[in-house]
């Protein structure tokens, strides 16, 4: 009798143990590859991102611009009676040496601000524009404090809405002058420069 219960005691120290060995196996599994996906992901965004700062690079130096960057739509908080506050950020930057970055400086920033950039934007052309001509206002005032003589925008779009915007900055009077004699060459480099991003920011999209 004694030898049965021996028996059955260590038959279920034994399953118990299996079970422990087979659960934690299980668990390591499951970490393991939350891990190595996690890894993808972030390999793949970080070379998508990589990407779209060498097209701003190549944009700048094409276009002997001072700075390029790429700023995108987001919903911030919400207002009192419960309406998103629509936000922009800037996400990528190329900046020429000896020029001040302004990516930290528009982080966060109401979209409501912006409404005359807002509105060339939507015209989707990629017009040079001189900023002494712009509308007073918190957008003029912000791109006399970083410098900025003359731009040129494109809306970034994701399924047909525009989720953004890329911008081509110069901060020479001369250069200024330059390309709004000269135009064309820009609006090509911009145009594409802009259809290469959208296809970027689309394929990260798609690897979340």
């Amino acid at each position: 009798m004694d030898l049965i219960k021996e028996f059955n005691f260590n038959y279920w120290i034994e399953l118990g143990f299996a079970f422990s060995i087979f659960f934690v196996a299980f668990i390591y599994k499951i970490i393991s590859g939350l891990k190595i996906r996690n890894k993808i992901l972030f390999t793949d965004n970080w070379t998508i991102h990589s990407n779209i700062h060498e097209c701003l690079t190549e944009l700048r130096v094409l276009s002997d611009a001072a700075r390029t960057q790429v700023i995108q739509f987001h919903n911030g908080e919400y207002f009192m009676d419960g309406v998103s506050m629509r936000k922009l950020s800037c996400t990528h930057e190329s900046v020429s040496k000896g020029v001040s970055a302004q990516g930290d400086k528009t982080t966060n920033m109401l979209i409501s601000l912006f409404a005359p950039l807002i509105e060339k934007i939507t015209k989707d052309s990629p017009e040079p524009h001189l900023v002494k001509e712009d509308s007073e206002g918190f957008s003029k005032h912000s791109m006399e404090t970083a410098n900025v003589h003359c731009y040129c925008v494109l809306p970034i779009k994701h399924k047909n809405s525009i989720s953004g915007f890329i911008i081509t900055e110069w901060c020479s009077p001369t250069k200024a002058k330059q390309v709004i004699n000269n135009p064309d060459d820009i609006k090509r480099y911009i145009t594409t420069t802009r259809n290469q991003i959208e296809i970027y920011l689309d394929e990260q999209g798609r690897n979340k």
